[in-house]
């Protein structure tokens, strides 16, 4: 699976709350997630747990560039999730574990983020999901958009996950 993402520093404000309205953004659904990060030599592979839904194990590629970015990603649904996590603590070690408050809104095929993330502070995601059938350049556009309305400086953007923007406060 691909999208289109950014990350960015940011303060919830009336004025988040506002744009929210203006775009036609719907809410979704606020959830606790709590991701481990495993050592591994290529890419990005963690557990989310949270507490709306079933855990997951997500291995993810991207570049760490701060603007709008591809992301290839694959899920799969964890049944029995210690067990999973405990072998590839064994097998990897754990890197870092982010713990999150997320609030989820949804704008056409993009997903919002609103995260509190511990240690760390708030900061916004855009997630435009690309399907087989979707057009890159319109995804990438709408990304940009929302930039854009959302009043996202370039130096608020991050090229980092919240894993190593937490392992490089340390």
């Amino acid at each position: 699976m691909t999208n289109i993402e950014i990350k960015a520093r940011h303060q919830r404000t009336r004025l988040t709350d506002e744009t929210l309205v203006k775009i036609g953004a719907q809410f979704d659904r606020i959830e606790t997630q709590t991701d481990t990060y495993f050592d591994v030599n290529n890419g990005r592979l963690k557990i989310r747990e949270r507490d709306s839904g079933v855990p997951q194990l997500i291995q993810y590629f991207r570049e760490d560039s701060e603007g709008p970015r591809p992301s290839f990603y694959e899920l799969v649904h964890l049944k029995d999730v210690r067990k999973v996590k405990k072998t590839l603590e064994n097998e990897h070690g754990i890197r870092v574990i982010v713990r999150k408050k997320r609030e989820i809104w949804i704008w056409e095929n993009v997903r919002i983020h609103f995260d509190i993330i511990e240690n760390l502070g708030d900061f916004i995601e855009f997630e435009a999901v690309i399907g087989s059938d979707m057009d890159v350049s319109m995804e990438q556009k709408r990304v940009e958009f929302l930039i854009e309305e959302f009043g996202i400086s370039k130096n608020d953007l991050i090229g980092q996950s919240y894993g190593d923007l937490l392992i490089g406060s340390k």
